[in-house]
């Protein structure tokens, strides 16, 4: 492989996305429905990270790729899904507001 190219143009990632979705699908939905059933157990950004995170993922992928996008349209759309998910920014803004607090408070420490 020519290490000229950028990471989304090489070929061996788009079938291997492809395959690891097409493979993963049925699999990842039995979880994470088993999983749904227990959702009052599983902290919150797990929940989001597990949910819409990677189920939404695979979900976006795969529609987009059944609508005949090319895989890194495909790939945007999916990734664009699951960033800009309202519970996602929402864990996404919590924890860059903790890891600030966090730093206040270690700067008034004097740590």
């Amino acid at each position: 492989m020519s290490e000229n190219i950028e990471w989304f143009e090489n070929q061996i990632i788009w079938d291997s996305l492809d395959a690891l979705v097409k493979n993963c699908s049925t699999d990842l939905k039995n979880l994470l429905d088993a999983l749904w059933e227990h959702k009052n157990e599983i902290d919150e950004n797990t929940q989001v990270s597990l949910f819409i995170g990677l189920g939404g993922f695979v979900k976006s992928y795969s529609e987009a790729r059944n609508e005949l996008n090319e895989p890194l349209q495909s790939f945007a759309h999916a990734v664009e899904k699951v960033f800009t998910h309202p519970a996602y920014e929402k864990m996404v803004m919590k924890q860059m507001t903790d890891k600030i607090d966090e730093k206040v408070v270690q700067f008034k420490e004097g740590n």
